[in-house]
């Protein structure tokens, strides 16, 4: 399994550890790479991983959030590579990379543009 990708992201992650991703924190990716790769894709690639390494029966879904409100974060590219790391920590490099925020719902995990930063006054 090999892909490139580069992206920036911040997390929204609440303090509590949904079912969600305690599931997916047990999901190891052996090894990835994603050498200029369009977020979008890198995020379908990503949904597939459990399924293709045989541990989960199911796909992630995503929410690509982030089309409604800026879609064009969708070809920010993202160039990569790590081995042996859970799909949670892979997640939230490649949303380091593409500066785009996730979080964890009950059977989704949703990636949203990043929030403004609020107004001086």
């Amino acid at each position: 399994m090999v892909l490139l990708i580069t992206c920036l992201s911040t997390s929204l992650q609440a303090q509590t550890v949904s079912p969600l991703e305690r599931r997916l924190g047990r999901v190891i990716v052996p090894k990835v790479e994603f050498k200029e790769t369009s977020l979008d894709s890198t995020l379908d690639f990503m949904a597939q991983i459990p399924v293709k390494t045989h541990q989960m029966e199911t796909a992630v879904n995503m929410v690509k959030a982030y089309k409604t409100a800026n879609p064009e974060l969708g070809d920010v590219k993202i160039t990569l590579s790590l081995s042996n790391v859970p799909w949670t920590e892979l997640l939230r490099y490649i949303c380091l990379a593409a500066n785009v925020q996730y979080r964890y719902e009950a059977f989704a995990v949703f990636i949203e543009a990043p929030k403004p930063p609020p107004k001086q006054q």
